[in-house]
């Protein structure tokens, strides 16, 4: 039996060099390989972009969604990491000053103020996901206790005065550049920034608390869950 191609029936449309791909070597795709890749792009623009929630568990907002924005690797602090946090923080919590150094979702610095915390300054570089945390303060009617704060998390700290102090620090950079929280703590260190209780939530804590403790930081507490490695420090003995 003869197959015979009827290719020709389908409409062409030309592309650019930078989308060629093995379809067509002469510089023409079918109309549906391009509107795979418009489709793909699409998918693309909407994982940067979705929206998610999560649930604040104590104090005065128990209960609270808040909505937030980012793209896909966007990873919030689980909900029995923080319970446990918070636990462990319930002695020092009220009337702290707290910094929350790669926000992300904020749910660690809303979750702080909502537990008795007095002031926390919001550090996230992502200009989208800033926005959201400015617009769940002000759901929440919070604004007069928060700073929020558009930059990388090592340019922040650089600002500070000199002797700049907080009575608690939460560092949970994107588990896929863990070195992030010993070149912060290296900053602070160098500008004399103290930063108190200092939460640290890491997928390679091999290498990240090796390191972190060959700093003078002592660990007061841990926890796990699933891949997430949960830890408070502190410089000095409790």
């Amino acid at each position: 039996m003869r197959f015979i191609s009827f290719s020709f029936l389908i409409p062409v449309i030309r592309i650019s060099d930078s989308h060629r791909t093995h379809f067509c070597h002469s510089g023409y795709t079918p109309a549906w390989t391009l509107l795979v890749f418009k489709l793909s792009e699409r998918v693309t623009l909407a994982a940067k972009n979705t929206s998610r929630e999560v649930r604040i568990i104590g104090g005065k907002w128990k209960g609270r969604k808040i909505r937030f924005r980012g793209n896909s690797t966007l990873r919030p602090t689980p909900g029995r990491t923080r319970e446990t946090l918070f636990n462990w923080l319930r002695p020092h919590i009220e009337g702290a000053h707290c910094l929350d150094l790669f926000a992300g979702s904020g749910v660690l610095g809303f979750e702080a103020l909502s537990q008795g915390a007095a002031f926390v300054s919001f550090v996230e570089k992502n200009r989208t996901t800033l926005g959201t945390l400015n617009d769940v303060a002000g759901l929440l009617d919070c604004g007069a206790a928060a700073s929020f704060h558009g930059l990388d998390a090592r340019r922040y700290l650089r600002t500070l005065r000199e002797g700049t102090s907080f009575d608690l620090t939460f560092l949970d950079p994107p588990f896929d550049h863990p070195g992030l929280v010993v070149e912060v703590l290296e900053i602070a260190a160098q500008r004399d920034i103290q930063l108190g209780y200092v939460f640290i939530e890491t997928g390679d804590p091999a290498m990240t608390i090796t390191r972190v403790e060959s700093m003078g930081w002592h660990q007061h507490k841990a926890t796990r869950a699933g891949d997430s490695h949960a830890y408070l420090f502190t410089q000095g003995f409790c």
